[in-house]
């Protein structure tokens, strides 16, 4: 984990972190890709140590570029932590890159890049790249990310039947 320098909504900088985490799944880029655009997707890889319900409404089905969507946030599945934002800022089908700006009551800046790139053994390299600050709970909020980016990334593999 790095420390970086971010700009919350406001436009006042903070001091925050940066988590990154990597993995290989052994698929086509393509499928990753076609599954990532899939609200269900974010849905069932954040099970059990995170669970999403829409704010109001429906549960959307594909991410839109430029939409802000409203979540109840439930930490492990039951404790509930409020209101989650996420907002797709960009859906790069070229570099097979996704960029949101996402933010709830404990955590301000939560921005989330996701990185797909095929490997030359036919393989998918994936990263989750998130930049993030929660005041005097950084560091903690930065280690739970930690963790619950690789039990993402393990829930993928399940997802994928690899």
């Amino acid at each position: 984990m790095n420390t970086i320098q971010l700009t919350d909504r406001k436009g006042k900088v903070r001091i925050g972190k940066r988590v990154v985490i990597t993995t290989t799944f052994d698929c086509n880029i393509n499928e990753v890709w076609q599954r990532i655009q899939n609200v269900s997707t974010l849905v069932e890889i954040c099970k059990p140590m995170a669970r999403f319900t829409p704010h109001k409404g429906d549960m959307p089905i594909k991410w839109i570029i430029g939409k802000s969507y409203d979540f109840n946030l439930y930490f492990h599945c039951a404790l509930p932590m409020g209101k989650h934002t996420i907002m797709i800022e960009s859906m790069n089908e070229q570099t097979y890159e996704i960029q949101s700006r996402e933010y709830n009551t404990l955590v301000p800046i939560w921005n989330h890049l996701i990185k797909i790139q095929s490997s030359k053994d036919e393989k998918v390299n994936y990263t989750d790249e998130i930049d993030l600050y929660a005041g005097c709970l950084t560091n903690l909020v930065a280690w739970w990310t930690s963790l619950f980016y690789k039990h993402r990334q393990k829930r993928w593999k399940v997802i994928l039947g690899k």
